[in-house]
Formats: C-alpha cells, structure tokens, sequence
C-alpha cells in the first residue's frame, strides 16, 4: 500500500504541467491528498510490522518531528546524535 501510494503521488505530480484552470487544480489537490492519506496508512501499517518496540517508536517520533514545519532541521540532527546510554541498576 504505502509503495503504491508513493508512485500514485509520483505519477500525479508527473501530470501537474498539464493541470489549467481552477477546477482542475482543485481536483488535482483533493486527489493529492486522498493519496497522501492512503500512503501515510500503508507507511504507518509497515512501520508497524517492520521495527521492534524500540526501534518503532524512534521511528514515528523522528517521522513526527520531521514533519513539523519547525523541527525538520532538528529531526535531522538528532537522529545523526547518538543516543544516551541508559543508567542500568
């Protein structure tokens, strides 16, 4: 699902020259969307199945963070950072 949501995004911003007029623009972003939700759900579903515990919720966070207009530089960084080490008792 979610490879074929990101080549149905491929091929529609592929067709955006041809796209005139409002109406059209329009449609085009509606169906943009549709698509960019039916990705996300397939990218969700094999982040799910694909990472351990751990390994998941680095995973969404990063994706989370990324995606927020101000933390995209940040995510970057932090994700080259190494992690803390954990105190073990």
């Amino acid at each position: 699902m979610w490879a074929l949501g990101a080549l149905a995004q491929a091929l529609l911003y592929l067709a955006w020259p041809w796209i005139s007029g409002f109406v059209a623009f329009a449609a085009m972003m509606v169906v943009l969307q549709l698509v960019d939700t039916a990705g996300s759900a397939g990218r969700g579903a094999y982040t799910l199945d694909a990472f351990t515990g751990e390994e998941r919720i680095r995973s969404l966070a990063f994706n989370a963070l990324a995606r927020s207009t101000s933390g995209s530089a940040w995510a970057r960084c932090s994700a080259a950072w190494p992690s803390r080490p954990t105190a073990t008792r």
